[in-house]
Formats: structure tokens, C-alpha cells, sequence
């Protein structure tokens, strides 16, 4: 059960970046090929070779970076919600991709070696056994430390915060239109507590004597975010959500930046690792 909750933790989502994916694919793709041609950790029969071992460890290497570029662009545009990406999310995923990998490996034996045996169940295996030993090696090694530098540097940055009233400007009702001008929504700015992106709509929550009251308007976070951008207390902590900076009741920090515990609800509101200055400089830490 530790080890479910412990893989079950927040884990930046780092796919969305394509400049950032491709540098980093690059660099290890760069990094298999030295490795590969000047240590040779997997057995070699030269004998077998139809072109230069130069060339077949760049094959090893560069293919990988190929599917992964391709794997990791789609898996971008399937998460859409990546505040909720987990260790566990990230471990399957790259699982999955290094089975894409091995067997990418395997289907261009071929192309790299002369053997009758290339198709054969023992070199599908071995293409798997290897891919699955390096993959985890790196994984075993790079997740475990990179989640708990990125958590112990976000819990302690929020540790520092003291919260204080940021209510600077007077409030007033903000009013939502549709494109034809109708009046689709309104409310007090004091009593907005959060937005948040539901698909093609925005769900924005509202305070009322009684209850959290939820309104589905058809406008996009960008669009209310600039409605609402006069008001210093009032927050885009993701490109997800919108906040009223007075209803935060806490902030803890995890490996994705800070998490937001509000007033009113039972919500955690994440703070993304991008908009940690900002939210920092709110309370002039």
C-alpha cells in the first residue's frame, strides 16, 4: 500500500514543451550512441553486420528518439488535464514506449543484419530483454530522484508563504455575454471563489450564503482571466484555473509546485511549476 501511494504522488506532466521534448530526446539519443559504440555492453557479431558499426549504433539510437517524439506528441494531446499525472501515469507510459521501442528494434534487424534468424522468437527477446534493461535502469534511477528534488524544493518554497488579504480594488459584478451580446451570466467579484477548464466550456464557482453554486458558461479560461484582471487578489495559477487568492486556506507543496487547499471546498487547486514565481511574488517571498 506505501509503495501504491507513493506511485500514486503528482509528477510533472513534461510533454507539452515540443522545443523542451525534442532537446531532451536529442540529448539522450546522443548519449545511447556514445554509450553503444564506445562500450559495447551487448554482445557483437561483426560477422553479421551489413554496414559499419558506427552506423548501426546510430540506428539504435536515433530510432528511439523517432518513436518517442511520436509517442510522446500524442500522448500530450490525449491528456488534457495534466494536473493529475502521477508517478504511477509516468512509469506506464514510458513502459509502454519502451515496448515501442524493443519492437521497432526488432523489425529492423533486417536492415542491420545479415541472419536467417532475424524474425525468430530468441532475437524478439533479446531486442525486448534489452530494451527493458536499460529503460528501467534509467528509470529506477532518474524518476525516484527527480520527484523527490522537485517535492522537497516546492515544499520547502511553500513553507515560506504567509498568506495576508490581497483585496485591493472595490468589487463589482462582472457580467458574461454571449457573441450575439445576451446576457449569460453575472456575479460579484468578491464572491467568485475558483474557474476551471471543463472542455470547450468554463465551470466558474461562486460563493453564496448557502453553498459552492456552479455555473457552465461557454467562454474559455483566457477570456475570463482578462475580465478579471483588474483585481489583484484574483489569481491563474494554471492554464486550467482561476483563483480567488482569499479563499486560500493553505498551500502545500508537491513535485508539480503548489497545491492550493481552499476555504469552501474540498478541491486542491494545483499552482503550476511555471506560474510558482508568480504566486511567490503575490506575497513578496
Amino acid at each position: 500500500m506505501k509503495r501504491l501511494k507513493y506511485l500514486l504522488n503528482p509528477y510533472p506532466f513534461y510533454y507539452q514543451n515540443k522545443l523542451q521534448l525534442v532537446t531532451i530526446l536529442l540529448s539522450i539519443s546522443l548519449i545511447s550512441w556514445f554509450f553503444n559504440y564506445f562500450f559495447e555492453p551487448f554482445e557483437v557479431n561483426s560477422a553479421e553486420h551489413k554496414m559499419d558499426f558506427l552506423w548501426i549504433c546510430f540506428l539504435h539510437a536515433f530510432l528511439p528518439f523517432f518513436i518517442s517524439l511520436a509517442f510522446f506528441l500524442l500522448l500530450s494531446k490525449y491528456v488534457k488535464k495534466d494536473y493529475t499525472w502521477t508517478l504511477l501515469k509516468e512509469l506506464i507510459s514510458i513502459s509502454f514506449l519502451l515496448l515501442l521501442i524493443s519492437l521497432g528494434s526488432f523489425l529492423i534487424r533486417d536492415i542491420i543484419y545479415d541472419n536467417p534468424n532475424n524474425w525468430s522468437f530468441r532475437y524478439l527477446f533479446e531486442e525486448f530483454r534489452n530494451t527493458f534493461l536499460i529503460g528501467f535502469l534509467i528509470i529506477l534511477l532518474i524518476l525516484p530522484i527527480n520527484f523527490e528534488r522537485l517535492l522537497n524544493k516546492y515544499k520547502s518554497k511553500a513553507k515560506q508563504i504567509t498568506f495576508r488579504n490581497l483585496q485591493k480594488t472595490p468589487s463589482n459584478t462582472i457580467t458574461i455575454n454571449n457573441q450575439t451580446g445576451d446576457q449569460l451570466f453575472s456575479f460579484n467579484v468578491t464572491d467568485f471563489v475558483y474557474a476551471k477548464v471543463e472542455s470547450n466550456y468554463t465551470e466558474i464557482y461562486i460563493s453564496t450564503a448557502t453553498s459552492l453554486q456552479k455555473k457552465l458558461v461557454r467562454i474559455s479560461l483566457k477570456q475570463l482571466a482578462s475580465l478579471l484582471d483588474s483585481y489583484s487578489y484574483i489569481f491563474q495559477s494554471h492554464r486550467s484555473f482561476v483563483v480567488n487568492t482569499n479563499y486560500i486556506k493553505a498551500v502545500s507543496g508537491n513535485a508539480q509546485g503548489y497545491s492550493l487547499e481552499m476555504t469552501i471546498t474540498d478541491l486542491y487547486i494545483p499552482v503550476s511549476r511555471t506560474r510558482i514565481q508568480a504566486f511567490d511574488n503575490l506575497y513578496a517571498i
